[in-house]
Parts: structure tokens; C-alpha cells; sequence
């Protein structure tokens, strides 16, 4: 019995002190500020974004990543912010940088909805 509970005792902190493997999931445009949600319905599914205007997406749980540049008619000026909701729907929150002649420099937040 005493051998059962060190074998059982001996697992469980090899298993307690396991660290995950950092993955890399964008370095171009100088990504900072990130923000992550993973979707409550498919947790394999996840979004994230990062100063200025990045975007990735991953649908391994966050082995591999595509990347993009978020577009906004009213300008993408960073400070991301992401949820999920249980109807499989991200929002990614902004600042707006609207063009010239098409309103004040950061004069909003902007919520962009995605369902893929």
C-alpha cells in the first residue's frame, strides 16, 4: 500500500510542475498589448489580437496560428480587446484612427463581430 502512495503522490507532482510549451503567434508589426478569448463552445477555437492592428486566429487550441491585419472603415488605432459569447460570435474591441477629414483622432471604440 505505502508503494501504491508514493507512485500516486510521485505522478502527481511530476504532473503539477509540467510546464506548456510558449508559442510564438506573431512577431511582424511589432505585436504588444495582447488580448486572447477562447470560444466556451469549441475551446480548440481561439482569437487574439495585439497592437496595432494584428489578428489571429487559431482552430487547433493554439498549436498554429493564421495571422492578418485587422481593416475598419473607421481606422484601427490598437488597444484590442476580445470575448467570446456561447453562440459561437468573437468581438474584437478598438480604438478607431478614422481617415482625415473623417472625424477626430481616436474619437471612439469600435467592436467588430465574427462568427468563423
Amino acid at each position: 500500500m505505502k508503494s501504491y502512495l508514493f507512485l500516486i503522490f510521485s505522478l502527481s507532482n511530476f504532473y503539477a510542475f509540467a510546464q506548456h510549451p510558449n508559442i510564438i503567434i506573431g512577431s511582424k508589426n511589432d505585436p504588444c498589448e495582447p488580448s486572447i478569448a477562447i470560444n466556451p463552445n469549441n475551446t480548440r477555437q481561439l482569437l487574439a489580437g495585439a497592437v496595432m492592428d494584428n489578428c489571429y486566429a487559431s482552430n487547433d487550441g493554439g498549436i498554429t496560428w493564421e495571422e492578418s491585419i485587422l481593416k475598419s472603415a473607421y481606422g484601427v488605432y490598437g488597444d484590442p480587446v476580445i470575448v467570446a459569447d456561447f453562440k459561437n460570435a468573437f468581438y474584437y474591441f478598438h480604438l478607431s484612427n478614422p481617415p482625415k477629414g473623417k472625424g477626430n483622432w481616436v474619437d471612439r471604440t469600435v467592436c467588430q463581430k465574427t462568427l468563423d
